[in-house]
């Protein structure tokens, strides 16, 4: 009885073509058709919410300089804005140190520093600039 050896598979990576077969090349042509539309989609996507948001610029730049709390129920927060062309409301939100709302006040913005006092109804230990929008 003889045994068979299997042969060596060829030098040049055709033998799991041999086995299994070659794909057709309308399967290999609609992967990469398909491939390139997803990238070109995404790419386009990119471009686009790049455009929309510098479009999109709100016109009023602000940020929170620093706060302060006073005592159990007053914080103050100082909010640096700059004003485009057209008025602009800001929210500040005091927080107590269990993450719960504690105050808010909403103010009419003026250019440059603005000192804002916020109402707590009890101690806050952080105060954010919740926004700044144009009206």
């Amino acid at each position: 009885m003889t045994k068979q050896v299997p042969s060596a598979p060829s030098p040049d990576g055709d033998h799991l073509a041999e086995r299994y077969g070659r794909p057709s090349r309308l399967l290999t042509w609609a992967a990469a058709a398909i491939f390139t539309v997803v990238v070109v989609g995404v790419v386009a996507w990119t471009v686009l919410a790049s455009v929309v948001d510098n479009a999109a610029d709100p016109g009023v730049r602000a940020g929170l300089q620093g706060y302060d709390v006073v005592d159990d129920h007053t914080a103050t927060a100082t909010v640096d804005v700059r004003l485009a062309d057209r008025p602009a409301t800001c929210v500040v939100r005091a927080s107590a140190e269990d993450k719960v709302t504690v105050g808010e006040e909403t103010f009419e913005a003026q250019e440059g520093i603005n000192e804002v006092t916020v109402r707590t109804e009890r101690l806050a230990t952080s105060v954010d600039l919740v926004s700044c929008t144009e009206h």
